[in-house]
């Protein structure tokens, strides 16, 4: 069977486009799925101290993603100040569990230092 020799060449041509199409989808997958690493502020990390109720917090522990609080009392906690900080919390007893997405061992190591100081 002869075929033309553009034949052949129009066939190559749609599977270097097929190839470059599936790169291409695949990175922009990628590059959808990662987001942008925020910088650690200290600012926030001073409000969810603040938030904590300050010289309420007795201890802090990381456990991957999740920061560990034990405080003394859980009426000194700002529940509106906390909400504001973006953290989803849970309270256990006197522990209270919180999502860090960002930094977390910097956050933790914050506290540590605050809880420390007092």
């Amino acid at each position: 069977m002869n075929l033309p020799s553009y034949v052949y060449s129009i066939i190559l041509f749609a599977i270097l486009f097929l190839i470059f199409f599936i790169f291409l989808m695949i990175f922009i997958k990628k590059k959808r799925w990662t987001e942008p690493k925020k910088p650690f502020n200290p600012e926030i990390a001073e409000k969810l101290y603040q938030a904590l109720g300050g010289s309420n917090v007795k201890s802090v522990s990381l456990e991957h993603q999740r920061l560990k609080v034990l405080v003394s009392s859980l009426k000194q906690v700002k529940r509106e100040k906390l909400t504001e900080t973006g953290f989803p919390a849970a309270v256990k007893g006197k522990e209270i569990t919180l999502f860090v997405r960002y930094y977390p061992e910097d956050m933790c190591h914050y506290l540590e230092d605050k809880t420390k100081e007092n």
